[in-house]
């Protein structure tokens, strides 16, 4: 994913990031920022004290940027797609877009991603790098919406 498409979902422009769609952007590219810019657009950030819910985007896909990013509606027009990877896993922390979803305990998203006909069990109680499952990232986040959706899930 380039850096400009990673700046058009983190706007929540719909009508830019449709336009990149259709001219074929890559749904499942992951992004790769220049040290320089990661470095300014994140100095002193980290995933457990970041305010705003900005962390280091290097390895996310567009649907883990747009969860992140709370954009509700570019989640579900990725998820229309028949070519997105729902599975795709975060290269530096092994976590899919579930686990961001359930740890930002956005309950839309977490059930737009977990109710997707191509959510399936290995995917749900998928483990991250640290051995956690979305739920396990969620009840440690203290995500409890998420958690009462996920333990209704087929599969928990």
């Amino acid at each position: 994913m380039s850096v400009e498409l990673w700046r058009i979902i983190k706007s929540g422009d719909v009508a830019t990031f449709q336009a990149c769609l259709a001219i074929g952007v890559n749904v499942n590219g992951q992004l790769e920022l220049p040290p320089a810019l990661a470095d300014s657009d994140h100095e002193g950030d980290s995933e457990s004290d970041d305010e705003d819910g900005d962390e280091e985007y290097n390895g996310k896909t567009p649907l883990m940027q747009a969860v992140l990013s709370t954009e509700l509606e570019i989640v579900g027009i990725l998820l229309a797609r028949d070519d997105l990877d729902i599975a795709a896993v975060d290269k530096d922390s092994g976590n899919t877009a579930l686990h961001y979803a359930c740890r930002l305990d956005g309950f839309q998203c977490v059930e737009l991603i977990a109710l997707d006909r191509r959510m399936t069990c290995k995917i749900i109680n998928f483990k991250n790098c640290k051995g956690e499952t979305a739920l396990m990232h969620a009840l440690s986040e203290g995500a409890f919406s998420s958690v009462e959706l996920m333990v209704e899930l087929d599969g928990v």
